[in-house]
């Protein structure tokens, strides 16, 4: 409870079982509570089940956060967590045996525009079985995820291969035809919700217009005045009834974005190339098994992201490689620390922002 005695955390310590009823019975309770925003369980025992009845009710409530730390769950069906539109912005599964596959399958809920992508900020995979195949798949889900800001993955088993895949999609890399098609479907679809809800305001303003004229001849009775007859086309308007329903069908729908749009792309040669990643702040590394070679992949994203300049908004800001087989002593350390020193003063304003964002959230580091 907080100082005002509202519910804002439900927490499970070590607990040998959570029954299913007690889940339910929660799910029924927590719409009630206006200020609950984190669920926390802790060396508990779950199962697939369990978890599935806690993510039942996440699309009605306001959590916010979700730790499951050293709750490994029978199954590893975290991914239902993810798998529905919710207001999860913090999840934190820190010693819960995941492996490649688990994180691919999360992974798949991070990318664009799947609902995950759209919400969840930090997500902390620390002390698991993660290696290069689950590093590339969150790769993967970062080429098009503009929404997570915090990836924690120290403590894994990743090496050169896992840290360089996630480096590369921080600088500029080829759209594949694959994105390209789905980029294009998905601007065919805003423009015909936008035609829909153009078509609507129309019909409106029309049926508006009718009937401030049928009342304005009504009270004007001896006046004889032809009737007239609109169509729904545009062209039969007159043109500030148009820049009306345009204008409506603008504030309604919004403008198209998207994560590989004209601001996000370059095209040179005939080939179309994303700036990159700019939205990760946060990333963790520590305790894996990296050497010398990822440096300069990180290196060159960082150098990318200060030569993008503001378009890098906010850009990569802090990166943790401690506990791996690097020199200690090393040229390429000190101009990586160097760069993100000089990201941090030029984004000041822009880590604020950031900061703010996640603030509601209450982001707790996690050991």
């Amino acid at each position: 409870m907080d100082s005002a005695d509202n519910l804002v955390e439900i927490a499970f310590r070590r607990c040998v079982t959570i029954p299913r009823m007690l889940i339910q019975v929660i799910g029924w309770s927590v719409p009630h509570h206006d200020f609950l925003s984190r669920l926390t369980i802790r060396w508990a025992t779950l199962d697939a089940i369990a978890l599935y009845e806690f993510s039942k009710f996440l699309s009605n409530v306001n959590l916010t956060e979700i730790c499951l730390d050293d709750s490994p769950v029978k199954g590893r069906n975290y991914e239902v967590l993810l798998a529905s539109p919710n207001s999860l912005r913090y999840l934190s599964l820190a010693r819960c045996d995941l492996d490649d596959e688990d994180t691919a399958r999360l992974a798949t809920h991070l990318q664009y525009p799947r609902p995950a992508a759209s919400s969840l900020a930090v997500l902390l995979l620390v002390a698991n079985r993660v290696g290069d195949a689950g590093a590339a798949a969150l790769a993967d889900a970062l080429r098009s995820n503009r929404t997570l800001r915090c990836l924690n993955l120290s403590g894994n088993v990743i090496s050169d291969v896992g840290a360089i895949s996630i480096f590369e999609t921080l600088t500029e890399f080829p759209l594949t035809a694959d994105e390209i098609i789905k980029k294009r479907l998905r601007f065919l679809e805003y423009l015909k919700l936008k035609s829909e809800v153009y078509d609507k305001c129309v019909r409106q303003l029309i049926l508006e217009r009718n009937h401030d004229e049928g009342r304005a001849m009504r009270r004007r009775p001896t006046l004889q005045a032809p009737q007239r007859r609109y169509s729904v086309k545009a062209s039969q308007f007159s043109n500030a009834l148009y820049q009306k329903a345009e204008a409506l069908a603008n504030e309604l729908v919004g403008v198209f974005t998207d994560p590989f749009s004209v601001e996000q792309t370059v095209t040179r040669s005939d080939h179309t190339y994303c700036i990159g990643n700019t939205s990760l702040c946060w990333l963790n590394l520590s305790y894996n098994n990296l050497e010398y070679s990822s440096l300069g992949a990180l290196y060159e994203a960082l150098a990318h992201q200060q030569w993008l300049g503001p378009r890098a908004a906010p850009g990569l800001l802090r990166v943790n490689v401690d506990g791996n087989r690097l020199p200690v002593d090393c040229d390429q350390l000190f101009l990586i620390e160097d760069l993100l020193h000089r990201a941090r003063c030029s984004k000041s304003r822009q880590i604020k922002h950031v900061v703010d964002k996640l603030r509601p959230g209450r982001v707790r580091s996690s050991s």
